[in-house]
């Protein structure tokens, strides 16, 4: 069986949260000034895209070991 692929649009909200998070971490350098609100707004996304691929900050830090 093949395994089934991942959409190219979640396959880009991720990499954009990602990006985001980690942008903001250099900026801030304090993990407590991260929130979700920060990161959708960075990444110019919904924050129900967010929470449609993570639970929250710690599942997105998590999944990037970050």
């Amino acid at each position: 069986m093949s395994a089934k692929k991942e959409d190219p649009r979640a396959i880009r909200s991720k990499r954009l949260l990602k990006e985001a998070a980690i942008s903001l971490l250099v900026e801030t350098q304090n993990l407590q000034d991260l929130t979700v609100q920060k990161v959708t707004a960075k990444a110019e996304l919904n924050r129900a895209t967010f929470y449609l691929h993570y639970l929250d900050l710690r599942d997105l830090m998590r999944a990037y070991r970050l």
